[in-house]
C-alpha cells in the first residue's frame, strides 16, 4: 500500500495552499482553523490517528460553520487519509469524495489535484479498480497542468506508470515512465528515488534486460536504506524477489522476500492502530456520520422543496394556459354569435321589405285592373238590355 504517497501528498498540499496566490486565486483561510488542520496533519504523519481525527473533526465543524469550502475539503481529505491507514478503504473513498464535492465549490485547483490523486491511490492500490484509479490520476494531472505544478505532474505520472505495470500494460506504463525519467533530475527531491528505480527495474525485467533490471533494483534498495523510506524499500524488496525468482535465483529471491515481510511488519506500531479503534474513537467517527447525515438530510429536503416548487410553477403555467385558451374560445364564440345575429336581423329586414313590396304590388295591380273592368261590365250590361 502506498502509505508514503499519502504522506507526501498531504505534506505537499500545505505548500500548495501557501503558494496558491501565485498559481491561482486562493481561498481566504481562517488562521485558527488552518492551524487546527495543520495539527491534524502533523498527528497523522506521526501515525497518531486518534488525535488526528479529533483535530480534523474540530476543523471540519469550524469550517462548516463559516462555510469555508477550502478548509472543509482539506479536513475531509485528512479524515479520509486516517481511514485509509486504518484500512477502512470504503469510508476513505467516501470522505475523499466528500472533500472533492466541496473542493469543486472553490476555485482552488491544488486541493482538487490532491483529492483526485488520493482517490487514484485508493482505487489502484487498495480496491484494485485500476481503470477508475487511472481516470482519477489523469484528472489530477489535468489540474496540476492547469496551475502549472509540474512537480505534481511528475509525482502523479509515477503513480500512473506503477498502476499500468500492476495490470501488465507495460507499453502504456512505459510512456509515463519515460516522462518521469526525463524530468527526474529536475523534480526528484529524493523521496521518489526508490520507486522510480524500482519501476525501471520492473520494466527492464519485462523486456528481458536482466542486467539493467538487477542494477535498477539494487539501486532502489540502496536508496531506500539511505533515506529510510521503509514503505518504498519494502515494495522494492518484493519486486526484486519476483525478478530473482523469474531468473531462477530462488535462494536470493527468498532472502529479498523475507526482508520485505520484516519491513512490512515494522512499518506501524500495532498498539497505536488498536488504540485508534477503541470506543472513544468510534464515538468520534459516529459523530462524523451523524453530522454528514444531517447535512445530507438538509440537502434532500431542499431538493424536495425545490422539486415541489417547480411542480407548482408548472401546474400554474398549465392552468393559466388552459384558462387563456378558454377565454379566447369564449370571446370568439361571442363574436361569432353577434355576427350571426346581425346577419339574421338583416335577412329578416330584407324578407319583411320584400313581403311589403309584394303586398303593395298586388294592391296596386288589383286597383288598376278593377277600374277598366267596371267599364267593360257596364257596357256589357247596356248591350244586353238593348238586345
Amino acid at each position: 500500500m502506498p502509505q508514503k504517497r499519502i504522506f507526501l501528498l498531504l505534506f505537499l498540499v500545505l505548500n500548495c495552499f501557501a503558494n496558491s496566490a501565485i498559481a491561482q486565486s486562493h481561498c481566504n483561510l481562517d488562521p485558527k482553523i488552518d492551524k487546527t488542520v495543520k495539527e491534524a496533519l502533523l498527528n497523522f504523519r506521526e501515525a497518531n490517528f486518534e488525535k488526528s481525527l479529533i483535530y480534523s473533526r474540530a476543523a471540519l465543524n469550524a469550517a462548516t460553520a463559516i462555510k469555508d469550502y477550502c478548509l472543509i475539503a482539506r479536513s475531509y481529505n485528512i479524515i479520509a487519509a486516517n481511514y485509509n491507514e486504518l484500512t477502512e478503504f470504503d469510508k476513505a473513498i467516501f470522505f475523499y469524495k466528500k472533500g472533492l464535492y466541496y473542493a469543486n465549490k472553490t476555485n482552488n485547483d491544488s486541493i482538487k489535484c490532491l483529492l483526485y490523486n488520493n482517490l487514484g491511490n485508493m482505487y489502484c492500490f487498495e480496491k484494485k479498480q485500476f481503470d477508475e484509479g487511472i481516470r482519477n490520476y489523469k484528472k489530477a494531472v489535468a489540474f496540476a497542468l492547469k496551475i502549472n505544478d509540474l512537480k505534481e505532474v511528475y509525482f502523479t505520472n509515477i503513480n500512473i506508470a506503477w498502476a499500468y505495470f500492476d495490470i501488465g500494460n507495460f507499453n502504456q506504463g512505459h510512456l509515463f515512465l519515460k516522462y518521469v525519467n526525463s524530468t527526474k533530475l529536475k523534480y526528484n527531491d529524493g523521496s521518489t528515488e526508490v520507486i522510480v528505480d524500482m519501476l525501471n527495474g520492473i520494466y527492464s525485467s519485462h523486456i528481458k534486460d536482466d542486467k539493467a533490471a538487477n542494477a535498477y533494483f539494487l539501486s532502489a534498495i540502496e536508496a531506500g536504506k539511505k533515506c529510510q523510506e521503509k514503505s518504498d524499500l519494502a515494495h522494492a524488496y518484493l519486486e526484486y524477489s519476483h525478478f530473482l525468482n523469474k531468473i531462477n535465483k530462488h535462494k536470493e529471491a527468498y532472502g529479498a522476500l523475507v526482508n520485505h515481510y520484516n519491513l512490512s511488519d515494522n512499518l506501524y506500531d500495532v498498539k497505536k492502530l488498536k488504540r485508534a479503534s477503541q470506543a472513544g474513537l468510534s464515538l468520534e467517527l459516529d459523530e462524523y456520520k451523524r453530522q454528514i447525515d444531517k447535512v445530507e438530510g438538509e440537502k434532500v429536503e431542499q431538493s424536495q422543496s425545490l422539486r415541489k416548487s417547480k411542480i407548482i410553477v408548472i401546474l400554474f403555467i398549465l392552468i393559466s394556459l388552459i384558462l387563456l385558451i378558454l377565454i379566447v374560445t369564449l370571446v370568439k364564440n361571442i363574436r361569432y354569435k353577434k355576427k350571426h345575429n346581425l346577419e339574421l336581423l338583416k335577412a329578416k329586414e330584407i324578407a319583411e321589405e320584400a313581403s311589403l313590396l309584394k303586398t303593395q304590388f298586388i294592391s296596386t295591380i288589383s286597383h288598376e285592373l278593377r277600374t277598366p273592368l267596371y267599364g267593360v261590365v257596364g257596357i256589357t250590361n247596356m248591350l244586353a238590355r238593348r238586345a
